[in-house]
């Protein structure tokens, strides 16, 4: 965040068709050799959207699908024999989420903090002779990519690889859909990160979160009932051509922004894709200079990476309980908005949710975070995610701007990702647990005083007859 420096309802699931659709959905199951292995799998590949370029998505009609690029761009991946055996619907990805990738990093050093190899070697490896995640390393988007899919390999039943969107540079957008299968409409957690290409603690964070939640899952009782309560949603890097280009040299190490062509008249790259959604768009803390680093487009939504997520989070607008956004630096909970002169409806309860978050996050290294709308603890700005999904209608909507206070700023070295990212997810976990709870104890509220008085309605009926 900082910058100083320089698909329809029910159409997510496991399986060749998805029961409860408001749509049509189009599931082929085909033959795949993998040249690789060597062998034939079955993949069940179903199509939730497909687009063609030319027609950007009207900013108040999200269940309008974003036009692109010509093939299906929303894609779910069902935990098929080809998903748990590591192997990707398109055959250049078999070999990149099979075999051990070479990392390159930018002045980072040889062996990573928790003494594993960087290299993938013999101390690196998995039973089953993949190389071992190591969640304390930044990592470039092959190896993420790569690691989405051993998600999905490991935790076949829970879960689920979704390519929603493309990108300027034709690179796919994708997510975890992370959640117990009960065959009906549930509601959901909504998680981003890397919409900045150079914040890499954000996606290190998102990954070490679904490993947290996969691992917690198997043990407690309350992650549990919330799997099947919910399902999260969560994408590791959503400016992915940004975040690519950051890892291309030193020289490109801080780039904040997408990599789209530039308007007609300018010679820079780009868009703060965090100035470019339909939330008073152009109004504070964003230029008009396609060259500044907080340059927000030449329109609202205008482009691929904003319509996809708003598409997909649109479409689905009720289901969403919460909209957490990870950025980095400044150690801050934001909550909407940033425009000076507007207070979120539910303000009270955002701060409320944030400082007790903030006090959790206190309580795992000691660190502070500061709780505030960007216009009090922050800068003025608008056009963000954040704003944008709290004006859609989801109540808890935070953007969390992780470590540091500034002597590193977006070049957190190796050694603070695991503290980072613990006392993080224990913030997100605390906003997560009270959205789920809201809900949830509400509907069971709802349901026994609808049962209670059916009883004493019953009761009077008997007593009026026996009366009678």
């Amino acid at each position: 965040m900082g910058i100083s420096g320089a698909a329809p309802h029910g159409t997510v699931a496991r399986g060749p068709q998805a029961a409860g659709s408001a749509h049509s959905l189009n599931c082929v199951s085909r033959q795949e050799r993998s040249e690789e292995a060597g062998d034939t799998r079955n993949l069940s590949v179903c199509v939730v959207f497909t687009c063609s370029r030319g027609n950007q998505v009207a900013a108040d009609s999200p269940g309008s699908p974003p036009a692109l690029s010509g093939r299906p761009v929303s894609r779910v991946f069902a935990a098929s024999d080809a998903a748990k055996a590591g192997h990707g619907a398109d055959g250049a990805l078999v070999a990149e989420v099979t075999k051990p990738l070479r990392r390159f990093r930018t002045g980072l050093g040889a062996s990573s903090s928790n003494g594993k190899s960087a290299t993938g070697d013999e101390s690196g490896q998995r039973e089953d002779g993949q190389v071992e995640h190591d969640y304390f390393r930044y990592h470039p988007m092959p190896e993420i990519t790569s690691w989405m899919w051993l998600m999905v390999k490991d935790y076949p039943d829970l879960v689920t690889l979704v390519d929603y969107g493309k990108t300027h540079e034709n690179r796919t957008i994708s997510l975890l859909k992370i959640g117990v299968d009960t065959g009906v409409k549930k509601k959901a957690v909504w998680m981003d990160c890397a919409i900045h290409a150079r914040e890499w603690i954000a996606p290190a964070f998102c990954q070490y979160f679904v490993r947290q939640i996969l691992q917690t899952y198997k043990t407690d009782p309350k992650m549990q009932l919330m799997m099947k309560n919910m399902d999260f949603y969560v994408t590791p890097v959503l400016n992915v051509d940004g975040y690519v280009y950051s890892w291309k040299n030193s020289t490109t190490r801080l780039w904040r922004k997408n990599r789209s062509a530039p308007p007609p008249g300018c010679d820079c790259d780009g868009t703060d894709l965090n100035r470019n959604f339909d939330a008073h768009w152009g109004t504070v803390g964003v230029s008009s200079d396609c060259c500044s680093i907080i340059y927000g487009g030449n329109a609202p939504m205008s482009e691929p990476e904003t319509q996809f997520l708003t598409y997909f989070v649109g479409s689905r607008k009720e289901d969403f309980l919460c909209f957490l956004t990870i950025h980095s630096y400044g150690q801050l909970l934001l909550v909407p908005y940033g425009h000076p002169n507007l207070t979120a409806s539910n303000y009270a309860e955002l701060m409320e949710v944030g400082q007790a978050a903030a006090e959790a996050i206190r309580k795992v290294n000691g660190m502070t975070y500061a709780v505030g709308t960007p216009a009090d603890i922050l800068y003025n700005f608008t056009g963000s995610s954040q704003d944008w999904a709290h004006l859609l209608g989801i109540p808890l909507t935070f953007t969390f701007e992780l470590r540091d206070n500034g002597t590193f700023e977006f070049e957190l070295p190796e050694d603070q990702i695991q503290p980072a990212c613990e006392e993080a997810y224990s913030g997100a976990l605390h906003i997560i647990t009270y959205a789920h709870d809201k809900s949830f104890h509400a509907a069971a509220a709802a349901t026994a005083a609808a049962a209670t008085l059916w009883i004493v309605l019953l009761a009077a009926g008997t007593t009026g007859v026996t009366l009678m």
